[in-house]
């Protein structure tokens, strides 16, 4: 079949806008999609190796949450933790310096992702205590984790994540 020049261009340019129009299409719906969580370093930049979990949080947001001192190391089981009684329930903090957020195993919860500041997260809400955990991502070898639970009419997670902006503020800028 014979088909015309300018029929056949005419063809081509179309097929050729309808692709464009695809193309262009599938772009955006791509770049709508939800970017993965930042993390603050890189894999070759180790931040928390050099760090104590009681330093997670300065004196002054010690106070803050009503720390009636500063917090008690558990250095025996790794990862290292520090913990803190407070006015309104408990918190502890622990350095994950050789696991990224997706390595850290949080059994019998829940959970889903939860950005913290400039850093990629994690709320996980233990099935079966009052505990809440924000799991922050430091970079992608290296996390840290924040466990609280509220007593007094104070929510867990309300306190988890309260804390966990603190500690996420104060990991270092490698």
């Amino acid at each position: 079949m014979h088909v015309p020049v300018k029929l056949r261009r005419s063809l081509v340019g179309a097929f050729g806008l309808v692709t464009a129009m695809t193309v262009s299409s599938a772009c955006t719906a791509a770049s709508s999609e939800e970017p993965p969580p930042p993390t603050k370093a890189v894999a070759s930049d180790p931040v928390l190796s050099q760090l104590s979990p009681c330093d997670a949080l300065k004196p002054q947001q010690e106070r803050s949450l009503g720390a009636a001192s500063g917090g008690t190391p558990d250095d025996v089981d790794s990862p290292s933790t520090c913990s803190w009684q407070l006015a309104d329930g408990s918190t502890s903090t622990s350095l994950h310096p050789r696991k990224s957020l997706r390595e850290i195993d949080f059994p019998e919860a829940y959970q889903r992702p939860h950005a913290i500041n400039d850093s990629g997260g994690r709320l996980v809400i233990a099935k079966n205590s009052d505990t809440c955990i924000v799991a922050i991502s430091v970079n992608d070898s290296e996390s840290i984790s924040v466990d609280a639970e509220g007593s007094g009419g104070t929510d867990s997670c309300d306190l988890a994540n309260k804390v966990a902006l603190m500690v996420e503020r104060n990991i270092p800028e490698n």
